[in-house]
């Protein structure tokens, strides 16, 4: 009888024993959500305080049931995750984007988020964000509010900036980093020290436009042991709406020495008008001149005119219709003699 009941006992725990072993395996056939991430580091790079920089990672749900992201837990303010997706089915993927606005510091550092799933397996994810800190650099001013008045004679729009690294690092490139093609930057003064003016300029553009963007500075530099580097500044705002400068060339006109009595041809050319063209060109003051014939060809008016004037200085004034209904004057100079 005790042989039959040790023997009944034996059979029991195998019994019980190979069952567990089929839940498991049933547990381990049912599957669940499994998160997957290609990449769970992310270098910044050489960062300067208060610089502003995106993380991008994947996130991809490699099991058979929904995902969920429960929440995110980050070391410190100066990180953000946000999540382009909270609940990805089997399959599918999603981003985390986190935004790192970088404190005040010199030397590598770590920061990490830990994103936490309904992932059985692995509850908790861990993402690891790495940098090289320079300390902090200013950029004066940080928005800049743009306006025809801003125009240089050239036609473009330019906008002096101060740039300062931390002591010891040289200002050796810069660019501008937007994008609008028609933004540019380059060093004025300061090359090599610490401290430089940079000009940023708007340049090419042709049509109205509503002005808009978000310019970074990419900056050359060396780092503490002597290798260039390209480093981004906090960024500056652009904003406006912005009329290209249209002008008439040329913008006097020297008729020199005329008889009076005589007709003649005056050249007009439109600079920077874009699609915006010459309608019309008025030359008429009583007694000096009068026109008589006008000839297009694309952006050049010929305007043909007689000199009605006594001997004596010539002054006198054409008046440009534009097509966007501006008008443009043009001041006529000359010598009238018999």
């Amino acid at each position: 009888m005790a042989t039959q009941l040790r023997t009944l006992a034996v059979f029991l725990v195998v019994f019980l024993f190979c069952a567990s072993c089929r839940n498991d395996e049933d547990q381990g056939e049912q599957g669940g959500a499994r998160l997957f991430s290609q990449k769970l580091e992310f270098d910044f790079g050489t960062v300067f305080s208060g610089a502003v920089k995106n993380a991008t990672f994947v996130l991809e749900n490699r099991g058979d049931t929904d995902l969920v992201i429960l929440r995110a837990q980050k070391d410190c303010g100066c990180t953000k995750p946000s999540f382009s997706r909270r609940t990805l089915g089997p399959g599918e993927s999603g981003t985390m984007t986190v935004t790192l606005v970088a404190p005040d510091f010199h030397g590598t550092m770590s920061k990490r988020i830990r994103v936490y799933t309904n992932d059985r397996d692995h509850e908790v994810t861990v993402f690891r964000l790495t940098m090289n800190g320079m300390g902090r650099a200013n950029v004066s001013p940080v928005a800049i509010e743009v306006s025809p008045s801003s125009f240089d004679p050239s036609g473009n729009l330019v906008f002096p900036l101060t740039l300062e690294l931390p002591p010891g690092q040289p200002i050796l490139q810069v660019r501008a980093n937007a994008d609008s093609p028609f933004l540019e930057a380059e060093i004025r003064e300061g090359r090599g020290t610490s401290r430089a003016t940079i000009d940023l300029s708007i340049r090419g553009l042709r049509e109205e436009r509503l002005f808009r963007d978000y310019v970074l500075l990419d900056v050359t530099t060396k780092n503490r042991s002597g290798k260039q580097v390209i480093v981004q500044p906090q960024g500056i705002q652009v904003k406006g709406k912005i009329e290209p400068k249209i002008s008439v060339q040329p913008s006097l006109i020297d008729m020199g020495f005329v008889a009076s009595g005589s007709h003649q041809t005056i050249q007009l050319g439109l600079v920077g008008g874009g699609d915006v063209k010459i309608n019309s060109v008025l030359i008429h003051e009583e007694g000096v001149l009068k026109s008589l014939s006008s000839r297009k060809e694309g952006h050049l008016v010929y305007e043909t005119c007689s000199v009605e004037g006594s001997p004596g200085r010539l002054f006198a004034q054409a008046r440009v219709q534009l097509s966007n209904g501006k008008t443009l004057e043009v001041p006529i100079l000359g010598w009238v003699e018999h």
